[in-house]
């Protein structure tokens, strides 16, 4: 018990893997909470560079692309081209602008949004799915007025993006890490392992960070084309299972403390001024007499 104390003691507490989960978690939350700060501002520079590297220029261009006198009006954009569609794209997003309507045609892209006449259609390799434009909505969409008009937004909704996924990370790891705290709580009970509430918490929060790391790496790997859009899928449901692989293995690491139960004394011989015990430790008979009863 005391080696593995030491062992885990000894560990760095570095949450990548399970002994040092175990000695990261001891110390702490602020320690928490500035690692997912890093990681979650890693991971949203990750994202909105690959958006702003890979699809901001395919919507660009074929903003700049549209007639002279294009005009969202009426719920219904008018005029598109009919007789040769407009159509930009690369190996992540293509944009096709038609003024025929079912004019969506075999998908080119890992991801396709279609303009027409009446709605904006969005496809995947998992399916489409199709919004009518809002009626009430008047939007000038001539490539003269958008591009000033984006150019003086696009630092702001950069930022703002950035923001909110932060944002949305760090208030989904809180979450995740509170509604593993019991599943993590009972574990740790059962097994004989009890380390706390507090630091029981903050081993619930651990444990999410090498799946955040994996799901960042993934992205990354996309958006330069090493992993696949398939592969970017079993990467996100990947990332949740090694957060109980990590939570399963650093139970495990905690060093098991066993069950106290109270001592009972051993009686002695009451007409002895020895215990029955003392004469085991010192290897004498308990039956037999000593020099005292002499």
């Amino acid at each position: 018990m005391e080696q593995e104390d030491q062992a885990t003691s000894r560990a760095l507490p570095i949450p990548l893997t399970f002994s040092g989960i175990v000695a990261f978690s001891a110390r702490s939350t602020s320690w928490l909470l500035l690692s997912w700060v890093c990681i979650a501002a890693f991971a949203a520079t990750s994202t909105v560079g690959f958006l702003h590297s890979r699809w901001i220029p395919i919507i660009e261009k074929t903003a700049e692309s549209l007639p002279s006198t294009s005009m969202l009006e009426g719920g219904r954009i008018d005029p598109l081209p009919t007789e040769s569609p407009i159509q930009n794209q690369n190996g992540f997003l293509s944009v096709v602008v038609s003024g025929l309507t079912q004019s969506h045609g075999n998908l080119t892209s890992d991801f396709q949004i279609t303009i027409e006449p009446t709605e904006i259609r969005f496809s995947s390799l998992f399916g489409s799915v199709a919004r009518a434009y809002p009626a009430d909505a008047t939007v000038d969409l001539a490539p003269a007025f958008l591009k000033p008009w984006w150019k003086s937004r696009k630092p702001l909704v950069t930022v703002g993006a950035f923001a909110s996924l932060m944002t949305s990370l760090l208030a989904t790891w809180t979450l995740l890490a509170t509604i593993y705290f019991l599943p993590i709580l009972f574990l740790t009970y059962c097994t004989h392992r009890r380390i706390g509430l507090g630091k029981t918490w903050r081993l619930a929060g651990s444990i999410l960070i090498p799946g955040a790391l994996i799901m960042t790496l993934a992205i990354i790997l996309y958006g330069f084309q090493l992993l696949s859009i398939l592969g970017l899928m079993a990467a996100t449901a990947l990332h949740l299972i090694v957060a109980w692989i990590y939570a399963i293995g650093s139970i495990r690491a905690i060093p098991r403390r066993s069950p106290s139960f109270p001592s009972v004394p051993v009686k002695g011989n009451p007409f002895s001024g020895v215990t029955a015990s003392e004469k085991i430790k010192r290897g004498s008979n308990p039956f037999g007499t000593t020099n005292d009863d002499s």
